[in-house]
């Protein structure tokens, strides 16, 4: 059995069981899994649940008045960019109704979080599918769940918007 003590062929036999032990034993090499709602094509891909690094947050974390702290404390030149960052990240949150207007036939609300009126959150309403929203008084407080599409100027935007009543 001369070939077992040919250094050629252990140094091959070696860089292949060390090979198999990190592949299967640490997981170096393997593919990561492709799963969840962050891994989508097409014009939803900006769709993320949770914010890019560029963020201080966790997802959880995420609330308006955190957002609007986060991008104060930047530079000036810096804050349109990192705002940014939040486009496409899925929120739940509980606000109170300031206000509601309608523009293009459509009808928008504008909610305050925290109890204060700063940051407006603008999000459009469907009533047909939500007719609560017909009697709902400013100040009640409501849940609302969305993708934000846009931060800026003090006004957070959402998209694809469902609400709650109550204390759900």
């Amino acid at each position: 059995m001369e070939i077992l003590t040919n250094p050629w062929v252990v140094g091959i036999v070696a860089a292949v069981v060390g090979g198999l032990i990190l592949y299967f034993v640490f997981g170096i090499g393997k593919p990561k899994p492709k799963h969840g709602p962050a891994k989508q094509v097409g014009s939803q891909a900006k769709e993320q649940t949770a914010p890019l690094t560029s963020t201080p947050y966790a997802s959880s974390e995420i609330i308006p008045e955190k957002i609007f702290r986060y991008l104060d404390s930047l530079p000036p030149l810096q804050r349109e960019a990192a705002a940014h960052n939040y486009d496409g990240i899925k929120v739940s949150w509980r606000v109170r109704l300031s206000n509601s207007f309608e523009s293009g036939g459509k009808h928008y609300l504008m909610l305050a979080s925290g109890g204060s009126l700063f940051p407006d959150i603008v999000c459009q309403a469907d009533l047909a599918k939500y007719p609560e929203l017909r009697i709902t008084n400013e100040g009640q407080e409501l849940s609302v769940e969305g993708i934000i599409s846009s931060v800026h100027a003090g006004k957070i935007d959402l998209k694809d918007c469902t609400f709650k009543f109550g204390h759900e």
